[in-house]
């Protein structure tokens, strides 16, 4: 247990007096920190794949320091700037050990990787699900500042970890070694059923399945405009998750209402994986529209269920699929994707793409086989450390 003063205990949210780092006993000696913040709350792929991680490394003894000893205090959400001193302040004190961390994280961590860095008892290796291709903010400001705490973190990092082979190129563009970059392949967790395909009848409406959080990467603004395109009866759609930021949810009910499309949009936002298994069994093609992703995991369980998918040709997709297993279309382009959704209704095409998906889905590496890849790193990493 975390000692210190001034607070209600650990995870209480106040801050400790006297500025020390409230994890200073538990990062003396060899420690890992792992900075979570967000990611145990296990919403999105990459916050259960963290969540995986940290449990099963805490599970077998390895000294992992995170949130779950301490949660920041509330007011750091507000302001970045608030977030990267605290950050730096809570694990600054790492003077032997590993850092490792979400790519995602480096607006909040940039002061301490930079601290860190000049330490020689210390590796830093971050973690990237996805690169900063597509932004949810449309200001050159903006994206300016969020390239460059990302290139300064990528940079500084001793070991990178990605997913995709996609993933390492773009990263080596980027100016660093692609000997610091090791691949790990997203594997598969058994999931439900497998889905039944029906056909339709003349009047009735295709139903769509969407699940994220990111609306403006993933692409929910072209998926209404295409749905808007297709010819009666609509496709009716469900979108299962919720962005963060609370202004991309609006801005999508705004286009629904822009578009006439709110008899055919529902915005249900998070739901228990039971629920979400009743959706996957009541609906009849999974989209994916994404403008960038680092590999889509929502996509692996829904190929892993025989499901049909429509998907952007994206080249992290194509990594590992066929245009047989799933029906492609051009990124942001809102025509192509309600041809594909038109194409989709008849019954015998989205019974061929279940069948393809199902097979591809089954030669896919296993979960485990993801967490013990994480492991063989730590375990060099942490033979590094030691060595010196």
């Amino acid at each position: 247990m975390v000692s210190y003063s001034g607070t209600g205990g650990p995870g209480s949210g106040h801050r400790p007096t006297g500025g020390a780092s409230p994890y200073r006993d538990l990062l003396s000696g060899f420690a890992i920190a792992a900075p979570t913040g967000r990611f145990r709350t296990g919403r999105t792929g990459g916050q259960i794949l963290w969540r995986f991680l940290i449990d099963r490394w805490k599970a077998a003894g390895w000294p992992v320091v995170s949130e779950d000893e301490l949660a920041p205090p509330p007011w750091i959400d507000r302001n970045p700037a608030f977030a990267a001193v605290w950050y730096r302040r809570a694990y600054g004190c790492l003077e032997r050990g590993l850092l490792v961390f979400d790519q995602s994280m480096a607006g909040r961590l940039r002061l301490l990787v930079s601290h860190l860095r000049t330490k020689p008892g210390v590796r830093i290796l971050v973690v990237v699900q996805h690169l900063n291709e597509a932004f949810r903010f449309s200001h050159p400001v903006y994206e300016k500042l969020l390239r460059r705490n990302e290139r300064t973190v990528l940079r500084a990092a001793d070991r990178i970890i990605v997913h995709t082979a996609i993933e390492r190129d773009l990263i080596v563009n980027r100016g660093v070694s692609p000997e610091s970059i090791s691949v790990i392949p997203i594997g598969v967790r058994p999931v439900g059923s497998r889905v039944d395909v029906r056909d339709l009848g003349s009047g009735e409406s295709l139903r769509l399945l969407w699940v994220g959080g990111d609306f403006v990467r993933k692409g929910m603004g072209y998926l209404l405009e295409a749905m808007a395109l297709c010819r009666p009866p609509r496709p009716r759609l469900t979108v299962v998750g919720k962005p963060e930021n609370e202004q991309a949810l609006s801005a999508a009910r705004a286009r629904v209402e822009a578009l006439h499309l709110n008899d055919a949009v529902r915005f249900l936002g998070y739901v228990s994986g039971e629920d979400l298994d009743r959706h996957w069994a009541s609906h009849d093609v999974f989209v994916q529209p994404s403008l960038h992703e680092g590999h889509g995991s929502a996509l692996d369980e829904a190929l892993l269920r025989g499901y049909p998918v429509a998907a952007s040709d994206l080249p992290v997709f194509r990594e590992r699929l066929e245009p047989g297993d799933v029906a492609f279309f051009p990124p942001g382009d809102a025509t192509a994707l309600a041809s594909a959704l038109e194409e989709m209704r008849d019954g015998a095409v989205r019974r061929r793409l279940a069948a393809s998906a199902y097979r591809r889905a089954m030669s896919f590496p296993a979960w485990e086989d993801t967490l013990r890849g994480y492991d063989a790193v730590l375990e060099r990493e942490r033979a590094l450390v030691r060595a010196r």
